[in-house]
């Protein structure tokens, strides 16, 4: 397992900054509802003044988002956004650096096969993905608990910081196959950024248009935070939709590496 330890020392400086990315967004804005709590009223006259799209199309309603689950279910649309493009960027990025970095010649002619290769790196970005949730549930639930000023279902909030993982690792699945079928990546970030872009627009057209048939495209839809807020549960149905997209895809990456022509650096 040396090569899973080694890419987990490479990214452990990126995996530092996007935890303190994610954590430190979300307990900037969990102090936030304190303010707003101050005068409810003025608060709720505030969202009413928004323009009934942007409420609709961010599911935002006045007598939710002035409690702590419904505000932080407001908060997820960026953090999701925001995860989904640190996954992107693993998934895009552990391969195609070897290709970029004309490296992956040298390091197949090791004693590991194409399979160790792919495996390792594949268990090294889901440990990065794990252990920023990890770190990420502990702050958000800890600042939910200390800024909260009210009672909240806990059960439920750790359900809403889930919809993060859920979100990365499909992402980190779709990052793995386009690393494999673009021959080479110059730029992860330029392929990472415009992807979650679409994915993200496709979502906010389910809410606007009202098209179910959308909600199916877009992984930012799977997990409605307004369903998981009233049932305490997630729509199962999506969760089977994410795990056979994600299983395909990195199962796909691994095909197309094991026949994929790798070709060595002049």
């Amino acid at each position: 397992m040396n090569l899973y330890r080694h890419e987990l020392r490479s990214y452990r400086t990126s995996t530092i900054v996007w935890i303190i990315a994610l954590s430190g967004y979300a307990v900037l804005f969990l102090t936030m509802l304190v303010s707003f709590l101050q005068d409810v009223a003025v608060s709720k006259g505030i969202i009413e003044q928004l323009p009934e799209a942007v409420r609709t199309a961010f599911n935002i309603r006045a007598e939710t988002f002035l409690t702590l689950n419904g505000f932080y279910s407001l908060l997820l649309i960026d953090l999701t956004f925001i995860g989904a493009v640190q996954a992107m960027n693993l998934g895009v990025g552990i391969m195609s650096k070897e290709v970029s970095g004309k490296t992956v010649d040298f390091l197949l002619t090791k004693p590991i096969t194409r399979r160790n290769v792919y495996v390792q790196k594949v268990l090294a970005t889901l440990t990065i993905i794990v252990i920023t949730n990890l770190v990420f549930q502990v702050v958000t639930l800890s600042s939910a608990v200390l800024f909260g000023h009210e009672s909240f279902n806990i059960a439920v909030f750790v359900r809403l910081s889930g919809i993060l993982f859920a979100t990365q690792l499909y992402f980190l699945g779709i990052g793995l196959a386009v690393s494999m079928v673009i021959p080479k990546i110059r730029s992860v970030i330029a392929v990472s950024i415009p992807a979650v872009f679409i994915f993200f627009i496709v979502g906010l057209l389910d809410s606007l248009v009202g098209n179910q048939a959308a909600r199916f495209l877009s992984p930012f839809k799977y997990y409605d935070t307004a369903y998981i807020i009233q049932h305490g549960s997630y729509e199962w149905q999506y969760i089977g939709l994410e795990l056979v997209v994600v299983a395909s895809a990195i199962a796909g990456g691994y095909w197309l590496l094991a026949r994929k022509d790798i070709r060595a650096v002049a």
